[in-house]
Order: C-alpha cells, then structure tokens, then sequence
C-alpha cells in the first residue's frame, strides 16, 4: 500500500498566506486606530473652544447683571464656528432668549459626478 505524502511545499505556502493576512489585518487595525485617535483629539479640541466660549459668555453675563436690558453678545469659538447669546437682564437676574453656534465656514457643493472616465 502506497501512502500520500504531503508535500512540504504546499505547507510552505499555507504559512507565507497565513502570514501575509497577518500582516494585512495588523496593518489596517492600526490604520484605523492611528484615524480614530486623530478624530478623538479633533473632538477633544473642538470641546474645549467651545466650553471656553462658553465661559466666556458666562463671565460677560455675569458683569451685566447691574444694568437692566436686552443684550447680544458673539464668541468666536474657533476660526469657522461663533457663538452667539441674546440675554435680558432684570432685577439682577437674566434670561437667556439664545444661545446659539453659528457656523461661519464656506460651503460649496460637489456637484462634479464622474460616471465615466
């Protein structure tokens, strides 16, 4: 009786794809994670200037508070978003009507569709 070997070959070519898959799937997790620590820290950013305008519109309320009146007041939290307030203040206390961000960027559309190259 003839036995079939197996030929070392094709073992060698089952490790270099498994190790080539390996590699494949090491490099796109760190990809995504390298894309996903760069969206965190851009969040973390965009957080704190908008907590700071915040304040901002906070310590501006605050020093009105001896004169009655309607005010409305702008904080830049960054270079494309502003935040604006509208407040009246009477007896020492205030009510806020708004308090609002408002985006300053341009947009402009991509209406360019490549449907054939």
């Amino acid at each position: 009786m003839r036995t079939k070997a197996v030929h070392s070959g094709f073992i060698m070519l089952i490790i270099v794809f498994t190790a080539v898959c390996l590699f494949t799937f090491a490099s796109i997790v760190l990809v995504s994670a390298k894309q996903t620590q760069k969206q965190s820290d851009m969040i973390v950013e965009r957080q704190m200037d908008y907590y700071t305008a915040c304040s901002n519109a906070q310590a501006a309320i605050a020093d009105s508070l001896d004169k009655n009146g309607t005010y409305e007041r702008t904080f830049i939290i960054n270079e494309d978003e502003t935040l604006h307030v509208k407040y009246i203040v009477i007896n020492h206390s205030y009510r806020i009507q708004k308090w609002q961000i408002i985006d300053m960027s341009e947009w402009t559309p991509d209406n360019h569709v490549d449907l054939l190259d």
